[in-house]
């Protein structure tokens, strides 16, 4: 199941944050960060956001689930991203698929 991320065309924010030596990386977002509604953080390996690491959705930050591992000594962090799902139904008599 390939994922979209569609961003917005004004207010696109991408931070790279490096931290030489570290094994893992603890992200934990403030429980009050408003976050546009269907909106999420994308936390991934590169600048293009493609390696995806971590996709949190803006409704997680208010239930105490906004935090991540991030394994490895750095990760770009994309704001605001809006994911959506496409899914391709593949039909045949012997063995149907989604």
């Amino acid at each position: 199941m390939p994922f979209n991320l569609y961003r917005e065309y004004e207010g696109n924010y991408t931070a790279h944050f490096n931290y030489p030596g570290a094994e893992k990386v603890l992200v934990k977002f403030n429980d009050s960060t408003n976050l546009q509604p269907g909106s999420a953080v994308l936390i991934s390996r590169d600048k293009e956001g493609e390696n995806l690491l971590s996709l949190t959705m803006e409704n997680n930050f208010k239930r105490d689930l906004a935090f991540n591992n991030i394994y490895g000594d750095n990760f770009y962090l994309h704001y605001p991203v809006f994911p959506s799902a496409n899914y391709s139904l593949n039909l045949s008599e012997d063995n149907p698929t989604l």
